[in-house]
């Protein structure tokens, strides 16, 4: 008689079925499509969304409200929407950059205008006042750009596209609520140069962020591709990285820490796929110390020219958007792995171009906005869904009858399961068993005809 060692199959199967999970699709509503009649609450918004702390979503406009120079939104998670706050040049102009939820629960944001008409920062309150706490002026920097973080210290942080002590480079600066600004390093062309970003701090303190032009690598005329860089919040500054084309160009979003520790980031061009100095963008990684690596150089079928960030999701993946390219080239969502595995799981139609990093909302929903299309033409809020994931099959009996052993293992109905066998747990290669199986109910079985087998291990895949 046969041993087909029983017991150890059992071990086996139940470790090597929790292994592959189907990928989970998405589901895109449209919320809210903007339009530019009088009364609006604003039209064109290029930035993402942030939740209140009364579960509404706020966000801004780039153009229209009552003095056309931009509003505060709100949007309740069903997608009614009402203008909260009309800009007036003097409080702000054309906001770009997402809203944030500070430590005493009101929004803190940067616009153009200002006294000065080169920026400002403000606070505005869910009850609709606004105070803005400073006005950009040179040398301390003007046109903030990206949106403001607050710091481990309870101070702002953030960057401005344009004057420093060495020219219009750029800065990055400390803000503190009574207006006080500080700047903490002035670029250069050969440190980078133009940060659109914005800032994030790392669990050590210290702040990162990149520059969309500047850097070593002057290809690009005399401008450079981008580069990457850290400073600290007494003002001490490192350039960690210059881009080079071939691994991204021209980075504009915020860099975003993983589950690994070390920053993810988008450039919106370059890569592999580059064509005389243009390209569809990558997404890479690097680690605090400064091991940069390039995970995807994207291609126009995924979508390209990425001006977001990366959303890192409670599943642990990313989430992000591109502004061009995809099945109707008006660009695309996509998810992607710590390690570079991408997936499209979404192309917009319509001229839907997508500027402003996604949200993940408290009901576990992915929210995100478009600068154009929609049923006007003028942007939108959309609201993304992610399936559940399908459970790993579980090993449900065994039976083996006259030399036949069979199994039956938990399925999910119209799924498709693969199972696969070997002769040697320490071999690598597993042998496919018949035709894959598909369930047609809540259990799914196969068999396997061991007269022949000195022993053999099982395991059951759940196919993509």
């Amino acid at each position: 008689m046969k041993i087909h060692l029983l017991t150890r199959y059992f071990l086996l199967f139940g470790v090597l079925s929790l292994l592959p999970v189907k990928a989970q699709e998405a589901n895109v509503t449209i919320l809210y499509s903007f339009n530019n009649a009088a009364g609006n609450p604003g039209y064109e918004p290029r930035a993402g969304l942030v939740e209140g702390t009364n579960g509404n979503f706020y966000g801004v406009t780039y153009q229209g409200g009552t003095n056309g120079f931009g509003t505060i939104f709100e949007m309740t998670p069903s997608g009614a929407v009402t203008e909260a706050y009309d800009f007036d040049r003097t409080t702000g102009a054309d906001p770009q950059a997402p809203l944030i939820v500070g430590n005493d629960g009101n929004f803190y944001g940067i616009a153009l205008g200002g006294e000065y008409g080169l920026g400002t920062a403000f606070q505005f309150t869910s009850a609709g006042a606004i105070s803005n706490f400073c006005s950009f002026l040179p040398p301390a920097g003007d046109s903030p750009a990206g949106p403001l973080i607050q710091g481990q210290d309870g101070n702002f942080y953030g960057v401005t596209e344009d004057s420093a002590t060495f020219g219009y480079y750029g800065t990055a600066y400390q803000l503190q609520l009574n207006g006080t600004i500080t700047t903490l390093c002035s670029f250069n062309a050969t440190d980078g140069s133009e940060p659109e970003g914005g800032l994030v701090q790392g669990p050590d303190g210290a702040l990162y962020g990149t520059t969309s032009t500047g850097g070593t690598t002057n290809d690009n005329g005399a401008n450079g591709y981008g580069t990457i860089f850290k400073v600290t919040t007494n003002g001490m500054f490192q350039s960690m990285w210059s881009f080079n084309e071939t691994n991204g160009s021209n980075p504009h979003s915020q860099l975003v820490f993983g589950p690994d520790g070390n920053l993810y980031g988008t450039t919106y061009g370059g890569g592999t796929n580059s064509y005389e100095g243009s390209g569809p963008g990558t997404i890479f990684r690097i680690s605090p110390s400064g091991n940069f690596t390039s995970l995807v150089s994207l291609n126009d079928a995924q979508g390209g020219n990425i001006v977001a960030g990366l959303l890192l999701a409670n599943d642990g993946n990313f989430y992000g958007v591109t502004s061009s390219g995809g099945a109707d080239h008006d660009g695309t969502i996509f998810r992607v792995t710590t390690n570079g595995t991408f997936t499209t799981l979404y192309s917009f139609t319509n001229a839907d171009t997508a500027w402003g990093t996604l949200i993940q909302g408290t009901d576990g929903n992915i929210y995100g906005t478009t600068e154009s299309g929609g049923t006007y033409g003028y942007g939108t809020v959309f609201v993304m869904k992610l399936a559940a994931p399908v459970p790993a099959p579980v090993i449900l009996s065994t039976v083996e009858t006259n030399e036949t052993f069979a199994l039956t293992w938990s399925a999910v109905s119209n799924d498709t399961y693969q199972v696969q066998y070997s002769t040697n747990l320490l071999s690598t290669n597993w042998t496919n068993l018949n035709a894959p199986v598909t369930a047609t109910n809540a259990t799914a079985s196969g068999a396997d005809n061991v007269t022949t087998a000195a022993q053999r291990f099982y395991r059951v895949l759940l196919l993509q």
